[in-house]
């Protein structure tokens, strides 16, 4: 009966532990993913801005190009692994 109680505790133990290392792998791709989205928003933000303040079409063309050139290098990042 004790060797029973040992197993199931340490059954238990383990199931514990790999519950515990799912959490963390989550809640570090989930700030991983905050992070980012968090950055999406704010570059958005200043691209809105940009637009806002244009006042003939060439800088509302430099607005475009700023922010194509950010989504540009954000794609080469995420197709690289970085």
């Amino acid at each position: 009966m004790k060797k029973l109680g040992s197993l199931i505790l340490g059954v238990g133990l383990l199931v514990a532990s790999n519950g515990i290392a799912k959490n963390t792998i989550f809640d570090e791709h989930k700030a991983t993913e905050l992070k980012r989205v968090t950055e999406h928003i704010a570059k958005l933000q200043e691209h809105k801005t940009c637009v806002t303040n244009a006042q003939e079409i060439e800088a509302l063309k430099a607005c475009h190009e700023k922010m194509k050139k950010w989504w540009q290098e954000k794609s080469k990042e995420h197709h690289e692994g970085k």
